[in-house]
């Protein structure tokens, strides 16, 4: 490889690297949170005890450095680069030309497109950086007979190490060879044969489980989902790049001065970024990368950045319940609700549909509030449905929801788990002064603080623990524990006022006003109340209202009856009255 090569692989390798840290920073922290690397001799045998296992267990080698800042772009840019630079090693042989090789980025961008797909694994990535090594290694073989017998090998080889990148290695064999060997070209098909026979048996012995796992790169997705035709290209472009190549070596077609390398290597660069550019902008999923950032922020605590993020029009659930926790964590549920745009009755928590992601949302919201038996139950059921192995994550809530429980057998059996993690060591260390500790539980500011909202042994109430209805599963806690349920009764009360159930939440107020879990009444709560006695204003003298509150719903009364042909009112009393329960009732 020349210098000018070498130093074109190094820049654009910095500039994916680049891109990805600006414009996807909180992709692979999400991404970390799928599969768990486990440093043991078992994890690595039972990793390659399936088709594919290798790449499996590379990428998780991979993936568990991506909850470092940084790491993710960089290792993602790497391995990215380095699969553009063999494959354009494997072109550039093939033409004779260093300017060709250039064109190695063109298949390989349609990786970066599907890594940006959080459904979409890195070992696919790595699969593909493993069938174009073979690719480079076997044209090091001069001799045809030695070349062809190692290609049908490592065709073989392949489908236990990387899975059905296999078939695309075999394809490429079949190219590549069709014009290579000297004589019996029809022996080209051999390794291509005998790959597609290895993968259909597993598939038909029942250990590769779909048609589509074997043939196609679909392995490399979420088993749950079927992804676009996207996920073809990367492939497709392999082989139509060697096809390329093959034609310019059978043409002997070669830029005859440095003028015209220069004009080819110009053109090349363009059209990777036309296509890298149009490529991102139609598959790069740029809507989730808020709700990464957002869910990056909740797991680490930042709740006043989730705070900062959501100003202004929310338009997505999903960051309707991520705000409403922050704002739940830091106490100000019931204050500041409606100074955001929360409508609608799953604003607080969005139904459970049995997946990954909202699994670990609605756990993570539940374990605010105090509703441990939904929390671990939506833990586990997330878990189960991982796209990679363990969802750490959730391994690390089972940890607490048990040691809440004082199952203590159980949260050691995870800690263990953790433990063999290099990445979460540490925490899973540190939990073990609660195993067989009532009184360390019970003095953590978090565990035992949850351990206080635990319904008694004797109490019949029936757990709801699926996690359909927002009601049932936060009036547990209030249940369990009337004087320390805080969070979970502004949760309750929020979910009556998003209804607008105004009976159900006056029924509340009149039950628990002047008691620990509502000792005054927040400005929001008042206003609410307001609405509620509309008709007869009589009822409100037995609740002690602001003044100010009182003075506040007159002037929008006032506006709302002397505007109320104007079909702008809506925007009209939003500066003055957008932060209030009245603005919500009216005009959402």
């Amino acid at each position: 490889m020349n210098r000018k090569l070498l130093l074109f692989w190094l820049l654009t390798g910095i500039a994916l690297c680049v891109f990805l840290q600006v414009c996807y920073p909180y992709l692979f922290f999400f991404n970390e949170q799928s599969q768990l690397f486990l440093a043991d001799s078992d994890f690595f045998l039972e990793s390659l005890g399936q088709p594919g296992g290798l790449t499996l267990w590379l990428s998780a080698f991979c993936v568990q450095f991506f909850v470092y800042p940084y790491a993710g772009p960089c290792i993602a840019a790497a391995v990215l680069t380095w699969t553009a630079a063999i494959l354009g090693s494997v072109v550039g042989r093939m033409t004779r030309s260093s300017v060709w090789a250039m064109a190695g980025w063109l298949p390989v961008l349609a990786q970066v497109w599907m890594l940006t797909d959080f459904n979409y694994t890195f070992q696919g990535t790595v699969s593909l950086w493993m069938a174009v090594g073979a690719m480079w290694l076997c044209m090091q073989l001069r001799q045809e007979r030695i070349r062809l017998l190692t290609e049908l090998v490592s065709g073989l080889a392949l489908v236990w190490l990387a899975g059905p990148a296999a078939l695309l290695f075999a394809l490429w064999v079949l190219i590549y060879e069709a014009d290579t060997l000297s004589h019996r070209k029809w022996l080209a098909v051999c390794p291509l044969l005998a790959t597609v026979a290895f993968l259909g048996g597993l598939w038909k012995a029942g250990i590769i489980p779909e048609a589509r796992f074997a043939f196609l790169p679909d392995a490399y997705y979420h088993h749950l989902l079927k992804p676009g035709r996207v996920i073809l290209y990367a492939w497709i472009g392999v082989c139509v790049l060697t096809g390329i190549a093959w034609l310019v070596r059978k043409r002997n077609w070669v830029f005859p001065t440095a003028r015209s390398r220069w004009i080819a290597a110009v053109v090349l660069c363009g059209l990777a970024v036309a296509c890298f550019y149009g490529g991102i902008m139609h598959w790069g999923n740029l809507k989730m990368r808020r709700y990464m950032m957002l869910d990056y922020y909740s797991r680490t605590g930042q709740w006043q950045k989730i705070e900062e993020n959501c100003r202004g029009k929310l338009t997505n659930f999903l960051y309707m319940n991520l705000l409403a926790r922050a704002l739940a964590e830091k106490g100000e549920l019931a204050e500041k609700m409606f100074e955001y745009d929360f409508k609608g009755e799953l604003a607080l928590a969005v139904n459970w549909n049995r997946t990954e992601d909202v699994s670990v949302l609605l756990s993570d919201i539940y374990f605010t509030a105090g509703n441990i038996a939904l929390s671990q139950r939506l833990a586990f059921e997330g878990n189960s449905c991982a796209r990679g192995n363990y969802n750490p994550r959730l391994l690390q809530r089972l940890v607490q929801t048990n040691l809440i429980y004082g199952e203590y057998a159980v949260a050691e059996k995870y800690i263990r788990l953790l433990e063999k993690s290099w990445t979460y060591r540490k925490w899973a260390g540190e939990q073990r002064k609660f195993l067989y500790n009532d009184e360390a539980v019970v003095n953590d500011r978090v565990l035992g603080s949850k351990r206080q909202l635990l319904l008694s042994v004797a109490d019949t109430t029936q757990q709801k623990v699926a996690g359909e209805q927002i009601e049932p599963s936060m009036a547990l806690p209030v249940l369990a524990n009337p004087e320390k349920a805080v969070t979970a009764f502004q949760y309750l009360m929020g979910a009556y006022l998003l209804q607008k159930d105004l009976a159900s939440f006056q029924y509340m107020i009149d039950h628990y006003s002047g008691t620990p879990l509502l000792p005054e009444l927040p400005v929001p709560y008042q206003e609410a109340l307001i609405v509620a006695h509309e008709k007869n204003p009589e009822g409100l003298n037995k609740y002690k209202l602001d003044q100010e509150v009182i003075s506040r719903y007159q002037d929008f009364r006032k506006q709302v009856l002397a505007n109320r042909n104007n079909r702008g009112l809506a925007g009209l009393l939003y500066r003055s009255f957008g932060d209030t329960y009245w603005y919500y009732v009216i005009f959402k």
